[in-house]
């Protein structure tokens, strides 16, 4: 048995019940095991363990096992100091939600965050003792939940137990309490987007699952008052001087800030913003469009709002986008709004998504990923549309990068027991589901081996044609995509893409004949493809 087994299964027998009996006139609390992390399980301070691995290892086992041993989880996440990592990763979560539910998976939340139940808040206790065993004592729940602080409230999976314990209007209180602020001005403050040590004279973009999860129920000053959208609707014309002032004014009061302070950041994002067209232009529009004369309406990366669209203006989704920006150039988030007005609206420039409710978990992916996308493509900033990098091959620059990013807002939603947000069913599950990546339409393929490029061309061939549609991808970009993967190919993966093709009933009797038939035939064996064609004349 190996050492870190050993470790383990010594963890797991020193492990106690979570929730034992206590005379306290609080009632039953949750209490530490009689645990102590040694040497060999420091994780940073040891080169040579790797505690986010074993956590990993531990869950997995637990998967592939015959019952679930929740003890030897939760034994390993106590002992890692990684155990942070956790929260960020969609596929650990999902291994986890697999074998554990109710308290137990509570129980690992509250491991993961706290890290031993020594730490966990007197109100994480009380709301414990009144949702475990039979019945729930909803009077304790909102007595505890009103008397948490903000950071308690934030409490990775607070939101699963009440949603798995309560119901109805009660739930919808509980709810409420939780997510309620109590904060002036934004909820997010500081800069926590920007590096302001970066040596390119801004703040170089900074995002991660730890900073990210600050933009959830993000609420900025301002957002959605008549005066605030009107201002910044006027600002959108730097050319009329007779609303601007007056419109700077009215942001410098919404916003708190002075009106010096409005009128400088404002001339820098105008001028920042021509800044970011032209570099936009003079690089990836010129490479990837050679031959098109540029139109400023048409191809501009940040594009003024269309008349249906103007009510997106000042709404918390254009002002999370704003945020990211603005901190990176160190100004408002109204201001980095005005740099780009479409960013944070989902779908492409103008054309907007219609159900994608403010505030969604898809909606703020949208931010994130627009803002991910604007910085890369105009300033070359940050890393780009697939901004967690999840998406090995993908070409930072595409629109379509990124796109997987959105399972990890989902399961913070789920988490925290926040609705997600109603969006078509079809569309939300290409965005979500892992075996149909929209970055298969942004690889590069020279980065990609064999086997990867057979995974990408089913997604490109076997996706739903009405999927593609909603994601502006019409069957010219289908066969595009797959004609740069076969010529970027050597003469042995060309032949081995071509017998996938042809080994696989359903492309073949999706796009038989089309024109990836013949961009794919002239490299079949032709063993394959008698056989594709038998198969295709018997009806199999």
């Amino acid at each position: 048995m190996h050492e870190q087994d050993n470790q383990r299964d010594q963890s797991t027998q020193r492990t106690q019940s979570v929730a034992n009996q206590g005379g306290s006139s609080n009632g039953t609390f949750i209490q530490a095991p009689s645990y102590q992390v040694n040497a060999a399980t420091q994780g940073d301070g040891d080169p040579g363990c790797d505690c986010y691995t074993n956590i990993k290892d531990v869950i997995q086992q637990q998967v592939d096992a015959w019952g679930t041993d929740e003890e030897a989880i939760y034994a390993a996440i106590r002992q890692c100091p990684m155990r942070e990592k956790l929260k960020g990763d969609m596929y650990a979560l999902k291994d986890l939600r697999s074998e554990m539910g109710g308290h137990d998976l509570w129980k690992a939340y509250l491991l993961i965050t706290y890290g031993t139940e020594a730490n966990f808040p007197q109100e994480i206790n009380d709301i414990w003792d009144a949702t475990k065993g039979m019945g729930t004592d909803e009077d304790k729940v909102f007595k505890a939940l009103e008397s948490m602080d903000a950071q308690t409230r934030n409490t990775f999976g607070l939101g699963y137990i009440l949603k798995a314990e309560m119901s109805g209007d009660d739930l919808t209180k509980a709810l409420g309490i939780m997510n309620q602020r109590s904060h002036s001005g934004d909820s997010i403050q500081g800069n926590i987007f920007g590096d302001p040590g970066a040596e390119r004279g801004v703040h170089d973009f900074v995002i991660n699952t730890d900073n990210a999860v600050e933009l959830i129920g993000a609420e900025f000053q301002g957002a959605g008052t008549q005066s605030l959208t009107q201002a910044m609707m006027d600002l959108y014309d730097p050319a009329d001087a007779s609303k601007v002032d007056s419109a700077l004014g009215v942001v410098a009061t919404s916003r708190g800030i002075t009106v010096d302070q409005a009128k400088t950041q404002y001339a820098f994002a105008i001028s920042k913003r021509k800044a970011g067209i032209a570099y936009y232009k003079n690089n990836k529009f010129k490479k990837e469009h050679p031959e098109l004369v540029w139109d400023e309406n048409i191809h501009s990366p940040a594009p003024a709002l269309t008349a249906e669209n103007m009510p997106f203006t000042a709404t918390n989704a254009q002002l999370a986008f704003g945020k990211i920006v603005g901190d990176v150039f160190g100004i408002d988030a109204v201001f980095g709004s005005i740099m780009s007005p479409t960013g944070g609206m989902a779908g492409g420039g103008n054309d907007r998504v219609m159900g994608v409710a403010n505030g969604s978990a898809i909606a703020l992916h949208g931010a994130v990923h627009d803002a991910g996308g604007y910085l890369k493509n105009c300033f070359d900033i940050g890393p780009g549309y697939d901004y967690f990098q999840n998406e090995a091959g993908s070409d930072p620059t595409h629109h379509l990068a990124g796109q997987t990013n959105i399972r990890w807002w989902i399961e913070q939603y789920e988490a925290k027991g926040i609705e997600r947000g109603a969006i078509n069913g079809r569309y939300q599950s290409f965005l979500a589901n892992n075996a149909y990546k929209g970055a298969a339409f942004a690889k590069d393929f020279t980065q990609l081996n064999l086997e990867q490029k057979k995974e990408v061309l089913g997604i490109i061939v076997g996706t739903n044609t009405i999927i593609l549609n909603q994601l502006d991808i019409d069957n010219d970009d289908r066969v595009a995509e797959v004609q740069e993967m076969m010529d970027l190919s050597s003469d042995e993966d060309r032949v081995a893409l071509a017998n996938h093709y042809y080994e696989n009933d359903q492309f073949g009797s999706i796009l038989a004949a089309s024109a990836i038939n013949r961009i794919m035939k002239p490299h079949v064996d032709q063993d394959v493809y008698d056989d594709y064609l038998a198969r295709m004349m018997s009806g199999y």
